[in-house]
This record gives structure tokens, C-alpha cells and sequence, in this order.
């Protein structure tokens, strides 16, 4: 969601290596969209080169969720359905 969508203001972000102070304006917000974007478009485009379906997953997302619906799958995840005795 942060490079979708850059917050306002001035925010400093760390990946625990590297810290990195970053301020959302007009400007930087639609930079980082656009680039997020792109790579998000060469992705998938890969992807489908390659017979792969994309399925577009956030951070924030639960994956087995976000697999499951974008796999078509509506049922539970064969892990939590109960056994057949």
C-alpha cells in the first residue's frame, strides 16, 4: 500500500539495514505510483509470458485469501478442512 499510495508528509522508513526518510507531496506520490506500476506491469507480464496467473497481493492481505480468490477456489484449504475417517 505505501507505494501505491504515498502517505503526506515526511516519514522515515527502515527494512531494519537501511533507513530512508521519504516526503509524500503531488510530486513523489504519482513518481512512486507510476514506478510501482511499471514494475507491477512487468510482472505480470512475465508471468502470463510464462502461462502464470497474476494475482495481485498487498502486504496488508492475507495470502491464502487472496490466492484462494483469485485462484476461483472458494472452498477452505485442504490444511483445515477436517479429515475423512
Amino acid at each position: 500500500p505505501l507505494e501505491f499510495q504515498l502517505p503526506w508528509g515526511q516519514h522515515r522508513y527502515s527494512n531494519g539495514l537501511i533507513e530512508q526518510m521519504i516526503v509524500g507531496n503531488n510530486r513523489s506520490a504519482e513518481e512512486m505510483k507510476q514506478r510501482f506500476e511499471a514494475r507491477r506491469d512487468q510482472v505480470k507480464s512475465l508471468a502470463r509470458r510464462h502461462g502464470f496467473r497474476f494475482v495481485d497481493c498487498r502486504t496488508t492481505d492475507a495470502p491464502l485469501s487472496v490466492l484462494q480468490k483469485g485462484g476461483g477456489r472458494r472452498d477452505v484449504s485442504p490444511l483445515t478442512q477436517p479429515s475423512k475417517v
